[in-house]
């Protein structure tokens, strides 16, 4: 029997309520178990310490696990994200630069290129403001913010494992040098 008929054997065992909740669960974009068990699944007047505790329990269930996964992919296939594109958007963001989107004119000041020749995906936002001033003239200020860069760089180091936090001390480590002969001689003497 093939992998995927014995995990859906698996996953028939499934009630209604637990296939609700990982419905819901996958469906709610915070992911947050213990409102999601109150909505679904919880009785009347049942505490929030309570729904946290049984939340908490289906969620080391394997067979709630699977249906989560599951459910999951599903939805990454049905929208076409993969882990590529993902990674990709990350690293526009991770490693944008100032120059990508403006340059400074001789006098100092900020000239922001035109939009149809930068990428915006990297931009969080962009306010304008007109500025009066004492003559009856208007200046246009631009406030523009950018995604999180470091935030980027550090899911881009955890994706390579560059950022782990599990590291093991395994003791002392002998290291040998070998030197060349005429090297040696002179240390020696």
């Amino acid at each position: 029997m093939t992998k995927k008929k014995v995990e859906k054997r698996e996953l028939a065992k499934l009630s209604v309520p637990h296939r609700t909740f990982c419905r819901a669960l996958v469906a709610d974009p915070k992911m947050n178990q213990t409102q999601v068990y109150l909505d679904v699944m919880a009785s009347p007047g049942m505490r929030r310490t309570t729904a946290c505790k049984k939340a908490a329990a289906l969620m080391k269930n394997k067979l709630i696990q699977i249906e989560i996964k599951r459910l999951i992919d599903l939805r990454c296939e049905r929208l076409d994200i993969t882990a590529d594109k993902t990674l990709a958007e990350i690293a526009k963001i991770a490693f944008m630069k100032f120059s990508d989107y403006g340059s400074y004119d001789e006098d100092g000041n900020v000239v922001l290129k035109k939009s149809e020749n930068i990428d915006t995906s990297a931009i969080k936002s962009l306010k304008r403001r007109i500025v009066s001033t004492e003559e009856d003239s208007t200046t246009e200020a631009f406030e523009l913010k950018f995604h999180d860069k470091l935030k980027a760089l550090e899911l881009l180091a955890k994706h390579q494992g560059l950022l782990n936090d599990n590291l093991v001390n395994a003791g002392k480590v002998e290291v040998t040098i070998q030197l060349p002969s005429e090297l040696t001689e002179d240390i020696i003497n």
